[in-house]
């Protein structure tokens, strides 16, 4: 049976704290002890991740997690995401797939508008959070390259991105990219990009969120990307429409105190040809 799932914003409102006062004592322990054991395989698996995609640093983004230093997490559904998401017109059950999705609230907004939620995560603390934070018990599989959690409306992949294949990840109706393609150097983004071409047919909508800065104000990540390079990354194998372009820096002291005097979001609707 489905259950109603939560506001997304009022579960932020209320902490993690109120919601693990609704988990057993038994899951959450359980929960903990699959976050040590998949923070330990993790450790293990980032050499094979850097081999097959140098210039981007896994141990990076492990350590910001480990430490908490997560300042990229919104604690809010994303502003263009509600205003945007829409134009797509995709049917209610529509499966939609999110890469890099961390612990994101974008999720459970998706998944309240009755889509079936597809996410890829390097790290495990991520999505053990995701999952202990909104009281989601999920189940879990452990394949050869990926942990995969199971839930009522949600499939969360635990590994490598390069390593998920079309008949792994299923058939998807979209793609959200919020903070994938940004968190990646410039050195990895035509892999990227590749990579997502590989795992979506035809037809695939998605809604790629980006960001614009003068790049010799701050070493990324958050890396900016200009409307020449959408073109450039995106251009063989989708249709490109801008939606709108955001002036942002007010809303991003912690950008600004690196150092930017200008920044914008750009947001795109995609299809792929």
């Amino acid at each position: 049976m489905k259950r109603n799932l939560p506001d997304p914003e009022g579960l932020a409102a209320r902490g993690a704290s109120a919601v693990l006062r609704g988990l057993s004592v038994g899951s959450a322990t359980a929960c903990a002890a699959r976050l040590a054991s998949a923070a330990s395989r993790c450790q293990r698996g980032s050499r094979g991740i850097l081999r097959q995609a140098p210039g981007m640093q896994p141990d990076f983004w492990l350590d910001r997690w480990r430490m908490a230093q997560i300042g990229f997490h919104q604690a809010a559904v994303d502003r263009h995401l509600k205003v945007y998401w829409p134009r797509l017109k995709l049917p209610v059950n529509s499966p939609v797939f999110v890469p890099l999705c961390g612990k994101s609230l974008d999720l459970m907004w998706l998944r309240s508008l009755g889509h079936a939620v597809k996410g890829a995560e390097l790290s495990p603390i991520a999505l053990e959070s995701f999952l202990m934070e909104h009281g989601i018990l999920a189940s879990r599989r452990v394949l050869n390259y990926f942990d995969v959690y199971e839930a009522d409306g949600f499939t969360l992949f635990r590994g490598d991105y390069f390593k998920l294949t079309p008949a792994l990840l299923g058939s998807v109706s979209a793609v959200y990219d919020r903070a994938a393609l940004i968190a990646w150097t410039p050195a990895m983004r035509e892999a990227y990009v590749e990579h997502l071409t590989s795992l979506t047919n035809p037809g695939t909508q998605m809604l790629l969120i980006v960001v614009e800065y003068p790049p010799e104000q701050m070493h990324g990540p958050p890396f900016p990307l200009t409307r020449e390079d959408i073109q450039s990354l995106y251009a063989r194998h989708y249709s490109i429409e801008e939606l709108g372009r955001h002036e942002v820096l007010e809303l991003e002291p912690r950008l600004e105190a690196r150092g930017l005097t200008e920044l914008r979001e750009v947001c795109y609707r995609m299809t792929r040809l």
